[in-house]
């Protein structure tokens, strides 16, 4: 279970946290990697200041949508096509 791969990897996870918790996590282990350990329905976009990059993950059940704009000084994700296309230069 991820709960198992992520204590095996020196994380600190309760059995009552929550999923995005355990997503964050998989994100502090495992940084880009990350998507390769979870599964389900989801739709994540984990943010690093330092490195100036983002992880963006859609799981691996395809229902969840994910949307990207990018613009000069924008990007946006969203799972609403809605939101994206909105998105001005």
């Amino acid at each position: 279970t991820l709960r198992r791969a992520l204590r095996a990897g020196g994380a600190t996870v309760a059995d009552s946290d929550p999923d995005l918790a355990l997503a964050f996590a998989a994100w502090q282990l495992w940084g880009d990697a990350c998507g390769a350990h979870l599964r389900g329905d989801l739709a994540l976009c984990f943010g690093d200041a330092r490195r100036r990059a983002l992880t963006i993950v859609r799981g691996d059940f395809g229902v969840v949508p994910l949307f990207v704009a990018e613009t000069t000084e924008w990007i946006v994700v969203s799972n609403s096509i809605e939101a994206v296309r909105g998105v001005r230069g």
